[in-house]
């Protein structure tokens, strides 16, 4: 069932809010404006998005536009619209907000928050900060068609809408969700219809979420993107927790880049494991309790958990002096290395199979370690993500049937585990 409906004013903003909302496991379709799309259609998406294309036209237009195009789309109980807006305030943000708070009239209340942390856009102090930049003197002041030439969300807003506007800086934002609420509501009391706030990191988007879903009166997102989807995630129902385990053994420094590259982005870390300790059998008892709890750890705030054998250059192990000490050659070591770590996941897949619904290795030697270690007798191919990087299912043993993606250690540019773990977040939305 359609649960938010995104009404942008041109087709990339709707797809790049869609790109966003999928990623992240809801089902999404962006539709032509004025065609008919019945009921039927809507319920086969959580969340739909059409543009208007009213970005450059007169305030009056874009007002009649948004609001007769909201009209169209009745929404059931418990959803809500977004007033998509770029990401740089270019347009009729105010006037196309006016639009779609008329047409849900009554006690509907805009929520606006400009920040898109993820892309380092900020709003502190009610300025929206690129980068560390005040909008006005990035190059969307000198923008032909829409210059922006203020940097102030509520200045800007103020000169487009009918409506009064409001602030929740950080200084209340930061005290949470409950804190945001009693400001909002006390704002409201006063008449206000449009509260903009303050937002530096996706923690602050989600805790205006929960606020605004809790105000009990409808209504609507006005931001690029993040705090649609904090509101949408605020509505889900709680459920048991579906988790990645990351398996990588690739010691080359392409591999690092990616996995720094992937944490940044999904917000989480990667356990570094310690391979001696692993392979000293009067340490290995300790390691594995250390990793096991700092992977319980990560899991408190992170769908990923892994683990790898070289996070840093220093981790990279010099094989044969390693060898040498544990008196055996390069190729032995490496199989002892590779079966180690596979059995550490494999126990730790064993105590959280409820959670975990997908593998990731990297590295031939580890993908066949965990498939042994899982009793797999293979991999059903079913996509190639970018060569060399595979999704698939194991085959056999007592996880037949798991999600995989399988990485060659030397393959890939610094995006391709990010990506990879992207792609694997919509599969396993679309095997629910």
């Amino acid at each position: 069932m359609t649960r938010a409906v995104i009404i942008a004013d041109d087709l990339t903003g709707a797809n790049v809010t869609g790109a966003l909302l999928r990623k992240n496991g809801y089902r999404f379709a962006t539709f032509r404006h004025g065609a008919a799309v019945g009921p039927g259609v809507l319920s086969d998406y959580d969340a739909v998005a059409v543009s208007t294309d009213s970005r450059g036209i007169e305030p009056e237009a874009a007002y009649s536009k948004v609001k007769s195009t909201a009209q169209a789309f009745l929404l059931p109980a418990g959803c809500f619209y977004q007033k998509r807006i770029d990401s740089t305030l270019r347009g009729n943000i105010g006037a196309e907000t006016d639009g779609l708070l008329d047409a849900l009239g009554g006690e509907a209340v805009a929520l606006v928050c400009a920040a898109y942390p993820d892309v380092k856009k900020l709003v502190a102090g009610g300025y929206l900060l690129i980068e560390g930049n005040l909008l006005e003197r990035t190059g969307v002041g000198k923008d032909p068609k829409c210059p922006v030439t203020l940097s102030s969300v509520r200045a800007i807003l103020e000169q487009q809408t009918r409506y009064p506007v409001g602030t929740v800086g950080m200084d209340v934002v930061s005290r949470g969700a409950g804190a945001i609420q009693g400001e909002a509501e006390a704002l409201i009391r006063q008449g206000t219809r449009i509260i903009s706030f303050d937002a530096v990191a996706g923690e602050d988007i989600t805790a205006i979420a929960q606020a605004g879903t809790s105000l009990g009166r409808p209504f609507i997102t006005v931001d690029p993107g993040p705090l649609t989807l904090a509101c949408l995630n605020a509505g889900k129902k709680q459920r048991t927790r579906k988790r990645v385990l990351m398996v990588i053994g690739s010691v080359v420094p392409i591999v690092r880049q990616q996995a720094e590259a992937f944490e940044a982005f999904f917000k989480t870390g990667l356990v570094q494991a310690d391979v001696l300790a692993l392979l000293d059998e009067n340490r290995s008892a300790a390691e594995k309790q250390r990793i096991f709890s700092a992977l319980d750890a990560c899991a408190q705030h992170s769908d990923f958990v892994g683990v790898m054998t070289a996070k840093r250059k220093e981790d990279v192990l010099d094989l044969r002096e390693t060898a040498e000490r544990f008196g055996c050659n390069v190729e032995t070591l490496s199989e002892r290395i590779g079966a180690a770590i596979a059995e550490l996941a494999a126990t730790y897949l064993e105590a959280h199979s409820r959670e975990i619904q997908a593998l990731y290795t990297s590295g031939g030697d580890i993908t066949l370690g965990v498939c042994e270690a899982l009793e797999s007798v293979g991999i059903c191919v079913l996509d190639e993500i970018e060569p060399f990087t595979m999704y698939g299912e194991l085959i056999g043993g007592p996880y037949s049937g798991l999600p995989i993606v399988t990485k060659g250690g030397l393959a890939g540019r610094v995006d391709t585990l990010r990506n990879a773990m992207s792609y694997l977040q919509i599969k396993l939305a679309e095997k629910e």
